[in-house]
């Protein structure tokens, strides 16, 4: 287990959100300094809006630069900047009038723009109780510079202005589809924003005296500060908006804040959104929803949440952190974050950072184990002898168990009920050496027998139904396990079990984790039960049932040598992980795919053939091993030395292997146990050819050289016959012949 739970966090997470975190981190001080500022004074002038249908950031930045670098013009009670269309842009108004107008024109200049400070930059002298502006104005600061104004009960203009639009004294632009200004001091506890408003903008709605806002169903986003500081508001309802984006700080320090409706449409949640919300101890989280930044929920009352698998990009200290006395911000360990496995706020549990000084500690939870955990905390225990057990469903399921007996046989009934669960921790550390559970128990909840560092045996009966996640981890001495009729095996059961050497699936089991085996180093052998409808086993290793994936290839089988057999289309993720003896991989030639970490940190293999068929090959899925001296979580698998890879070029395994740096070894064919290359094979085969060219030249001449013989043997008696015949006399018919040697001269061709 030394390495399995980085990799499995990784791999499962799909690349986690290293990356992003490692931005957001370098902003962190910033954020930080933005809550510090809030608990004091009502904005931070350093930001930009999120919004639409707004100035850019790098507008705001360029705004902010050129009112630094020009020299600001002063008329009377007015500071402005004269912009590059002749027209001038009020910076600061000192006048100590309540009812303040706003000239069209000042010095001769178009009043045009309002800067960020254009009515003060803090609270001191600021007695602008009505601000009326002129209908020359074309642009107001999306950074609000009615922001210091907290005696304001109203903001008119003219009516005949071509961009703004007042209301009851609230500030609109034109079309009404953006929320300017909302006055702080404005008398009445309610205030419904109308259909149509799409954006509420930067601190448009902040440290109001409003008890409650309705929000229209055109709303879709709002800006930095937007409803910050609003003390007396204990609820925003945005379900049936269209909201999907929450500005930075938008609900920073609503004190009363206890419950926020969000929409499914939300998709990110912007840094310190609800820092300071210490009432809200409960927020559901759309399903949509895909970014949390930095601080979102620092200092609320939450002390768990459930995360949906959505989210991907997760900001330091966005969840279980509070701001102590001087403002740092500090990590909640006892906080929960229930979630998916594999997803990134799993992975932002246990995030860390030496760089930043951080270690994530976070408690991660499934929702359903959320639920059981609660439910188990409802559950009424009963002692009798030397078991706590509870009553469910009218049966027995034993809690806790305290026998220490070194052959331990578990009661079938208690309290006269059938015993038929195991629930989680029930024997934790129990120091029998062999167990026995009875016919009625069909369910092995989670961690059930967690670090039993004595355990050897265990009888599982075929009721068994299902084994739950971790449920022997940590069995150190655990060395066979049969997994009696069970259907499902959890996740990590066998974690750290260094001494178990051989497995036993039920012929009834269906699913279990990939995992199930990764920490399993002695393992020998895994074999299948009669019966199973997915798994198969040959000479212990693990395949589906028709055998066209191979699902794990035990990490302590002695071969040296293995060739997989042709039917295998598929290998899957970890299926040769840990392999501590094998030296020689011959692929299928059949092979079609090969998962992420499918051959991986095995520190004996040299070799792998690879065929053309091969066209899938996840990440590090041959070639790698894990690096013991990572320290920082990233530079965990490097290449593994000395290993070649034997493929066909143009194929899909040579391309990988030359892209990763391995070794690759083209053209050539196994012969038996070897790699010959096939240049070698023809001159061998050259050689033998003519080896056998001259053999057969040899046989064919000494044939020749024989016929001719007879031929000439023949030829001989034959004339000898004929002048025999020439010399004797005609004999009539019926005349005895002597001395006929004709018999001996047949003799002798028939020799020859």
């Amino acid at each position: 287990m030394w390495y399995n739970e980085i990799r499995y966090m990784r791999r499962l997470a799909g690349g986690r959100t290293e990356n992003n975190m490692k931005i957001h981190k370098k902003t962190a001080a910033f954020i930080a300094a933005m809550a510090i500022c809030a608990s004091s004074m009502p904005w931070s002038t350093v930001h930009a809006d999120n919004e639409e249908n707004t100035v850019t950031a790098s507008t705001e930045a360029t705004e902010a630069e050129t009112q630094a670098q020009d020299e600001l013009v002063t008329s009377g009670d007015y500071k402005y900047q004269v912009l590059s269309d002749g027209k001038i842009s009020i910076e600061d108004c000192t006048s100590a009038d309540k009812e303040l107008t706003v000239p069209s024109s000042i010095d001769g200049y178009t009043v045009s723009e309002l800067g960020k400070t254009a009515f003060g930059k803090d609270y001191e002298n600021n007695n602008f109780e009505t601000i009326t502006l002129p209908a020359t104005l074309e642009y107001i600061s999306v950074e609000n510079p009615f922001l210091y104004c907290e005696k304001l009960t109203a903001v008119n203009i003219d009516g005949t202005c071509k961009d703004f639009v007042s209301e009851d004294g609230i500030l609109y632009s034109k079309d009404k589809k953006k929320l300017i200004c909302y006055p702080m001091a404005k008398n009445g506890d309610s205030f419904t924003l109308p259909e149509g408003v799409e954006s509420i903008g930067s601190a448009a709605l902040y440290n109001t005296k409003l008890r409650e806002i309705k929000f229209p169903t055109t709303l879709v986003s709002m800006g930095n500060h937007a409803l910050s500081f609003n003390e007396n508001i204990e609820s925003y309802d945005f379900s049936k908006t269209k909201l999907v984006g929450i500005g930075m700080m938008a609900f920073a320090d609503c004190k009363n804040l206890s419950e926020v409706l969000l929409p499914e449409t939300l998709y990110e949640i912007s840094g310190g959104a609800f820092i300071n919300c210490k009432r809200l101890t409960d927020i559901k989280l759309p399903s949509k929803l895909e970014v949390v930044g930095q601080s979102a929920f620092t200092s609320t009352g939450l002390r768990k949440i459930i995360v949906p698998p959505s989210v991907t990009d997760i900001g330091y200290c966005a969840f279980g952190y509070y701001l102590n006395t001087v403002g740092e911000e500090v990590a909640d360990d006892d906080f929960v974050i229930i979630g998916t496995y594999g997803s990134a706020v799993q992975a932002y549990c246990t995030d860390s950072d030496a760089e930043y000084d951080y270690q994530n500690n976070f408690t991660f939870k499934t929702e359903d184990e959320a639920k059981e955990e609660e439910e188990l905390l409802n559950l009424e225990q009963v002692r009798e002898g030397e078991y706590s057990y509870a009553v469910v469903n009218g049966e027995a399921v034993i809690m806790l168990c305290a026998a220490e007996d070194k052959v331990l046989t578990v009661p079938e009934k208690l309290g006269g009920l059938n015993v038929t669960a195991i629930y989680p921790a029930a024997f934790q550390s129990c120091k029998s050496e062999e167990i026995i559970l009875p016919e009625t128990v069909k369910l092995i909840r989670e961690m059930a027998f967690y670090k039993c560092e004595n355990l050897k045996k265990i009888v599982l009966p075929q009721s068994v139904q299902v084994i739950g996640n971790y449920s022997f981890d940590s069995c150190t001495a655990l060395e066979e396990f049969n997994a009696g009729g069970a259907k499902a095996i959890g996740g990590h059961a066998f974690d750290s079990c260094p001494n178990l050497k051989k497995v036993t699936l039920s012929g009834n089991c269906t699913d279990f984790e990939p995992n199930l085996f990764v920490d399993c180093l002695t393992l020998e052998e895994i074999n299948v039960t009669d019966g199973n409808g997915n798994y198969s086993s040959v000479d212990g290793v693990l395949f589906n049932k028709d055998k066209t994936e191979l699902v794990v290839y035990p990490s302590s089988r002695p071969d040296k040598v293995y060739k997989m057999p042709d039917s295998v289309k598929k290998v899957q993720v970890d299926a040769f992980i840990n392999c501590s003896a094998i030296e020689d991989i011959v692929l299928s030639k059949n092979l079609t795919e090969l998962e992420k970490y499918a051959v991986y940190n095995c520190p004996s293999l040299k070799s792998i053939r690879a065929f053309k068929k091969l066209k899938t090959i996840g990440d590090y899925a041959f070639g790698f091993r894990y690096n013991e001296q990572s320290t920082d979580g990233e530079n965990v698998d490097v290449l593994s030395e000395g290993i070649k890879l034997y493929a066909p070029k143009n194929s899909a395994a040579y391309d990988f292997a030359k892209e990763k740096g391995i070794e690759v070894i083209s053209g050539t064919v196994r012969i038996g146990d070897k790699n010959v290359r096939i240049v070698m094979l023809g001159i061998l085969g050259g050689a033998i050819g003519a080896a056998v060219l001259a053999v057969l030249g040899l046989l064919i001449g000494k044939k020749i050289r024989k016929k001719k013989e007879a031929d000439e043997l023949s030829g001989k008696a034959e004339e000898k016959r004929r002048k025999k015949a020439e010399k004797e006399p005609k004999l009539d018919a019926g005349d005895k012949i002597v001395g006929d040697d004709s018999d001996e001269v047949e003799d002798k061709e028939n020799e020859a």
